[in-house]
């Protein structure tokens, strides 16, 4: 089981010290949505065919969607306060990075572009994205607002449970 793990997370350039650290939260976190072994297989063969994984700098950008969809999943477990940021946003990158610097214990993000990346891009799982966003997975600004909607939509509730939305200097937080 670990080594279907460990070859995917050596894909998404995780080092062995992180392999080991991170492990039983990607298990966690994937067991939560819904990723099993094959489709770990079916994602390592896809990152490597469709997102060129065979160059280091590829595997550092989808490991760090990997790991941010995995600290989406855990935040509520692990005590952590969440911000999500609705997308397309040009401004996300200055806030990410303020927000964490104030509080490392902190997980800001726009959610859909995460989740899009990687249950739809990595794991084909298209059937969930397209039941959260009413059918089209083009559309992730309609799955972040419709994150407040999680009692009627149980996908989101699993994962997202008590969703907040903050909205400052004009901008959907």
């Amino acid at each position: 089981m670990s080594d279907v793990y460990r070859s995917f997370m050596e894909t998404c350039a995780y080092g062995p010290d992180d392999i080991e650290k991170e492990m039983p939260r990607l298990k966690k976190a994937f067991d939560r949505i819904g990723i099993n072994e094959e489709d770990m297989r079916i994602g390592k063969e896809r990152l490597i065919k469709y997102y060129q994984c065979d160059l280091k700098g590829m595997r550092m950008v989808m490991g760090g969607y990997v790991r941010t969809v995995v600290d989406m999943v855990l935040a509520d477990d692990e005590g952590k306060f969440k911000v999500w940021i609705e997308m397309p946003m040009v401004q996300a990158n200055a806030i990410i990075g303020a927000a964490k610097q104030v509080n490392p214990h902190m997980v800001v993000g726009p959610p859909a572009l995460y989740f899009i990346v990687v249950m739809g891009g990595i794991f084909q799982k298209n059937g969930y994205l397209s039941g959260v966003c009413g059918g089209s997975l083009a559309s992730g600004r309609r799955l972040a607002l419709r994150m407040h909607e999680a009692e009627s939509r149980p996908q989101v509730a699993e994962i997202y449970p008590n969703v907040r939305f903050y909205r400052i200097s004009g901008l959907f937080l």
